[in-house]
């Protein structure tokens, strides 16, 4: 059922994001643009809104995070992926790994997805946008919808101001 669940919603949000995609464009074609703005190469080091430092890798219109340290508390390790996404021009969408606030039995899942959406700043430079936040609830930990939390990604840039990668 909570697969299901996050399916459906992933899908929402893609279809959300593809909308939202479309209409930038059309935007961009109503200014006169000659190209729909695109994320440039994302790959390098981001910091999140955890201060934690995430490597984001970007093969085409595919882009994976993965945690460069690993948690104090076991959460994750060097190497896990944070999130997995698609762009589409200047939004990226997809999901993201969050563990469950305090499980509360066996029952309950340690981590799970949650979809989340983004948009690239002008200068390309910040992702901004928001995450889908999931509470477990007592005894049988059915995963409740909490709303939209906001999720900003900062790129980390050297002391030229280029990125680091």
């Amino acid at each position: 059922m909570f697969v299901r669940n996050a399916l459906i919603l992933i899908s929402a949000l893609a279809m959300s994001h593809q909308a939202q995609a479309r209409d930038a464009q059309e935007a961009e074609r109503a200014r006169g643009a000659s190209a729909p703005i695109s994320a440039d190469d994302l790959t390098g080091y981001w910091r999140d809104d955890d201060n934690e430092i995430v490597y984001f890798t970007q093969d085409g219109a595919r882009l994976i995070s993965q945690f460069t340290k690993s948690a104090a508390n076991g959460e994750y390790a060097v190497g896990d992926i944070d999130f997995n996404a698609t762009i589409i021009n200047r939004l990226v969408h997809g999901a993201r790994r969050r563990a469950v606030d305090a499980p509360k039995s066996r029952k309950c899942p340690k981590q799970i997805w949650v979809g989340f959406g983004l948009t690239l700043s002008d200068d390309g430079n910040m992702l901004n946008g928001y995450r889908v936040e999931r509470l477990a609830e007592l005894d049988d930990c059915p995963l409740n919808a909490a709303g939209p939390l906001p999720i900003t990604y900062r790129r980390m840039l050297d002391e030229d101001g280029e990125p680091m990668r």
